[in-house]
């Protein structure tokens, strides 16, 4: 994505007579009064939902040796863990050595904390939701307007897309809304898509991966935010896909994408291109919104949003990712301890087989993963009298499959299953049984010709590739080139048109590597 400056952050205030937090810095519109800045991030402030109030009393119950519950039933807030009662931090729920432990500011006497009122709350803060709400659907219109392109609603499940979708759903209310399932949402994410769907009766398109996330993590390790193979083959690529085959020359997406939300995300423009993804067009209306303006926008407009927030997350999305903090997988224990059973379960296994400890999963180490492969070398021979020939043993039928479908993208081919003959710009390949005979006349396409067999011999049909191009198809789990589509361009062998090149020549903990062997005698 192109970077621009970004702008100064609203600081969020508190109104100590109405006892609510206000959105900007003005006074109180309820009473007029002067407002004061609340000691926490502002940006990442957001209310405490009542599952949440209840796992956090619990856990301030067991640190300060009390039975009582000590956060009001009225609204709390919650930022980076420090939790906001009546304009003031009163606890801090902090995450060390491996369990929940809390500490309360010395500041309140027990019976205190008094807590907001959601209705006041809202009353002081419309008519600055009025304005951020008008804005956004006003930069929606222009954007539509300017750009010549077909617009949908990427829809991820989670806060900031969903208020996306309802302000879009103001400019165009047949836009088409695109569900990317990555196979690794929580479950309540899946039903909550599609129950929205059916109550605001909405285009839903939902878009799948090649593979299970689950199976994909067999054959290439873990991801980590080292190794982050996840985002090319689960969201990447079926996106790439979807656009072949439904909006070739390209689409406006509009995503929930907030800036406030990380650093790497503070320089975002409103519209921009994600490489990943080329032909789309990133567009963000609340780019510039916290995230209490998010909540208190759902709180107003009563959206729907997905239950897993009632858990007391921040953000949702793939539960396994790796860029997480380990409070988000500790508060799974507590909220899907099966499905994090089922990945420490799939961790522990990884970790016997790979010289780790228990620690490696349990601390969360296998986040920061970043280890050698496995090299398995094959030999390729060198024809004697023929200098710019080489012979390619393939052993598997699977194999040899792959590598038939992997020479198509080099030019049109002629003969049958036993005998095949490809010739190319300054490259012939010819195939006789198992064997391949490569004649080249630039050292340049000898190099790309070994890594697309190195590509066929290593393939997981992961589909990574297949969204660069719509010649390219995964079937009967085996990477599939349609000749009559095929154009024998090669940007599906370049990394500069395919993000990475290949997941599996990158990742694949197990690589087979083609090495030049001995000489053969030429049969010319």
């Amino acid at each position: 994505m192109v970077s621009e400056k970004a702008p100064r952050l609203v600081q969020i205030s508190w109104c100590p007579n109405c006892n609510v937090p206000v959105l900007n810095e003005g006074p109180c519109k309820n009473c007029s009064s002067e407002t004061r800045r609340i000691p926490v991030n502002s940006s990442r402030l957001k209310p405490v939902f009542s599952e949440e109030k209840r796992f956090y009393n619990q856990i301030i119950d067991k640190s300060l040796s009390t039975s009582d519950d000590l956060l009001p039933s009225d609204e709390c807030f919650i930022s980076c863990g420090s939790v906001v009662v009546d304009g003031q931090k009163a606890f801090r729920i902090s995450f060390t050595e491996g369990e929940w432990k809390a500490k309360a500011f010395a500041k309140y006497v027990v019976g205190d904390l008094v807590g907001s009122n959601l209705e006041e709350v809202l009353r002081a803060n419309e008519h600055l939701l009025k304005e951020k709400e008008a804005e956004a659907v006003s930069f929606l219109e222009n954007t539509f307007d300017q750009y010549d392109l077909p617009a949908v609603v990427s829809m991820s499940g989670g806060k900031d897309s969903v208020v996306a979708l309802s302000l879009a759903l103001k400019v165009d209310n047949k836009i088409p809304v695109v569900y990317m399932n990555t196979t690794l949402d929580f479950p309540e994410t899946v039903d909550y898509i599609h129950r929205l769907s059916r109550e605001w009766k909405l285009d839903l398109n939902e878009i799948l991966p090649e593979k299970n996330f689950f199976d994909l993590a067999k054959e290439l390790g873990p991801p980590s935010s080292m190794m982050p193979w996840c985002c090319q083959t689960q969201k990447f690529a079926p996106f790439n896909k979807y656009l072949n085959a439904n909006y070739p020359k390209g689409i406006l997406s509009i995503e929930g994408l907030r800036r406030f939300e990380s650093g790497k995300r503070m320089n975002y423009k409103r519209i921009s291109q994600n490489r990943a993804i080329p032909r789309k067009k990133s567009v963000c209306p609340i780019l510039n919104w916290t995230s209490l303006d998010v909540w208190l926008y759902i709180l107003w407009k009563k959206i729907p949003f997905n239950p897993v927030y009632e858990f007391g997350y921040d953000r949702i999305g793939c539960w396994a990712c790796p860029h997480k903090g380990m409070p988000s997988f500790r508060m799974m224990e507590h909220t899907h301890p099966r499905l994090l059973g089922n990945w420490n379960e799939f961790l522990l296994s990884y970790a016997s087989s790979n010289g780790k400890d228990k620690e490696w999963v349990l601390n969360g180490k296998w986040r920061l993963r970043h280890e050698p492969y496995e090299k398995v070398l094959l030999h390729s021979k060198k024809l004697c009298g023929a200098d710019n020939s080489l012979l390619y043993e393939i052993k598997g039928d699977l194999n040899l499959r792959r590598s038939k479908e992997f020479m198509k993208v080099f030019g049109e081919s002629r003969g049958n299953n036993n005998i095949r003959i490809i010739r190319g710009h300054d490259i012939q390949i010819s195939i006789i049984g198992n064997s391949l005979r490569v004649t080249y006349t630039n050292k340049l396409m000898a190099r790309l010709f070994e890594k697309q067999l190195m590509k066929a011999t290593n393939c997981v049909a992961c589909g990574a590739c297949v969204g660069a191009c719509e010649a390219l198809k995964i079937e009967d789990k085996i990477l599939t080139i349609n000749e009559r589509e095929c154009t024998h361009c090669l940007r599906c062998t370049s990394s500069k048109y395919l993000r990475m090149s290949c997941v599996a020549l990158n990742y694949r903990k197990k690589r087979f590597i083609w090495k030049e062997g001995a000489d053969l005698a030429s049969n010319d």
